[in-house]
């Protein structure tokens, strides 16, 4: 999100009992697939490298929530927040979110846990769209604006 929701905008009525139900499914899959081996796959490719990509995509994702959170709770006064991880893409929390899923399920190459990471995005893309609406509707241009030079997941 781009603006301080707090005093601007409004997020998805179920976006926070869902990223919770989310993490929580996704911990008991992963973990479970990772520790008993039920789809994981790691003897495709060396654990190193494994290890290694899984972690960079953790990290950046960490680095994403940490510094879109940043961002938004420090905004005064409320209003369009286009500058940092901003300028990058229009959802760097729920971005970030979405690598670490991804680096925890490279690290494993848990099948069971990329089988959930197309239902996260889609979840993830809904709260999006959802905010999104919201934005136009209280910053008009300017988000619209924002939106024209900033994509949604892929920077530009």
């Amino acid at each position: 999100m781009t603006v301080c929701v707090e005093r601007l905008g409004e997020e998805h009525p179920w976006c926070d009992r869902a990223q919770v139900a989310m993490l929580l499914v996704f911990l008991a899959v992963w973990g479970l697939d990772s520790w008993y081996g039920f789809t994981a796959c790691g003897f495709l490719c060396p654990w190193m490298l494994r290890a290694a990509a899984g972690l960079a995509l953790v990290g950046f994702g960490g680095y994403l929530v940490e510094e879109a959170h940043g961002l938004v709770i420090d905004a005064e006064p409320a209003g369009l927040v286009d500058w940092g991880v901003y300028a990058l893409v229009r959802h760097p929390l729920y971005l970030g979110m979405l690598l670490v899923y991804l680096g925890l399920t490279v690290a494993t190459l848990s099948a069971a846990s990329m089988a959930l990471w197309p239902a996260f995005f889609y979840a993830y893309d809904g709260f999006a769209a959802y905010e999104e609406r919201r934005l136009v509707e209280a910053l008009g241009g300017d988000y619209l604006g924002y939106m024209g030079r900033v994509r949604r997941w892929v920077p530009s």
